[in-house]
């Protein structure tokens, strides 16, 4: 192969990959359809998730807590295109501001802590945390 030919099919390979990964990123994190996003008022502050990954908290799920909808739209499983919910459970179902309490298929501190990153990268999301235990002492 002559050096020009190996130079074109290195910066092809290079945008192949490229674009794959772009790709791949627009339909993993942060991704929302947009027959959800027209429920929601975007403007709604956003607040950044602060989760202490060595304290104390359940490790079957995530309480999110989502944007004013003036619709009042309960998002469903599918419609968060995350591999690992099993089930959501809503509060406050009167309310403007959606409260979920999101229960993981799979379990443990880690599976919370990407779900966590996961939905604080959401647009529809004010807020994502942990479900924290309380002890008396």
């Amino acid at each position: 192969m002559k050096k020009n030919q190996f130079i074109k099919f290195t910066i092809s390979i290079f945008l192949v990959v490229f674009i794959m990964a772009t790709f791949a990123g627009c339909i993993g994190y942060g991704y929302v359809p947009d027959h959800v996003l027209k429920h929601y008022d975007l403007s709604d502050e956003k607040i950044s998730a602060e989760i202490d990954e060595d304290g104390d908290f359940a490790d079957d799920m995530v309480i999110v807590t989502l944007k004013k909808s003036p619709t009042k739209y309960n998002p469903t499983v599918s419609d968060f295109a995350f591999y690992n919910i099993d089930y959501i459970e809503y509060l406050f179902e009167d309310s403007d501001r959606r409260i979920l309490f999101v229960y993981l298929k799979q379990k443990g501190r880690d599976k919370v802590l990407e779900a966590v990153r996961y939905f604080d990268s959401l647009i529809i999301v004010r807020y994502v945390g942990v479900s924290g235990y309380a002890s008396i002492e």
